[in-house]
């Protein structure tokens, strides 16, 4: 339930040195993903984030917008599923990054925390905007180091042929 608050040394010796390296990681990062949002722009079905010039994001992943109107209703899971069999196995669907009204931890709250039992329970569709969001969410690891750009544009060339071979996907069950 993520209450444990202890690391090992040895992750913690990992994390002090790589904090040495944390403005050259976020460069790299910020770099490839703008490039991610470059390469996308103007592809049907598919939006990058594009965040201001004020804010410095710290990218572990992009959450990539699908737009199914864009292209003819097809389901996330059968882009996701023709993304995978291009080879793209980083690309992810979000799980327990969910909108917490879908954990069962704030249905339920009573099961761990006895003292909130009845003060509050959520419900799959309180908060529908944020679901919506979610459920068309496809998450892309941000790589950091220049010499990453060759896979990135792999992904990146492998999204497009998805997208623009979608219609072969209308219909489609495996």
């Amino acid at each position: 339930m993520g209450l444990k608050h202890r690391i090992h040394p040895l992750a913690a010796a990992i994390a002090l040195d790589q904090l040495g390296h944390l403005d050259d990681y976020l460069t790299g990062r910020n770099r490839i993903a703008a490039h991610i949002a470059d390469r996308l722009e103007g592809l049907p079905g598919i939006v990058a984030p594009r965040p201001g010039p004020e804010i410095r994001p710290s990218w572990y992943g992009i959450a990539l917008q699908y737009r199914p109107e864009e292209l003819s209703g097809i389901p996330v899971e059968r882009i996701h599923q023709a993304l995978l069999a291009e080879g793209c196995r980083e690309i992810d669907r979000p799980g327990s990054t969910c909108p917490l009204n879908l954990l069962e931890l704030f249905q339920t709250p009573g099961t761990l925390f006895p003292e909130y039992a009845g003060e509050f329970a959520y419900r799959p569709g309180e908060f529908p905007h944020a679901e919506h969001l979610h459920r068309h969410t496809l998450k892309l690891p941000v790589w950091h180091r220049e010499h990453d750009l060759s896979l990135v544009d792999r992904y990146l060339d492998a999204i497009e042929k998805v997208i623009r071979h979608a219609n072969h996907l209308k219909g489609s069950t495996s």
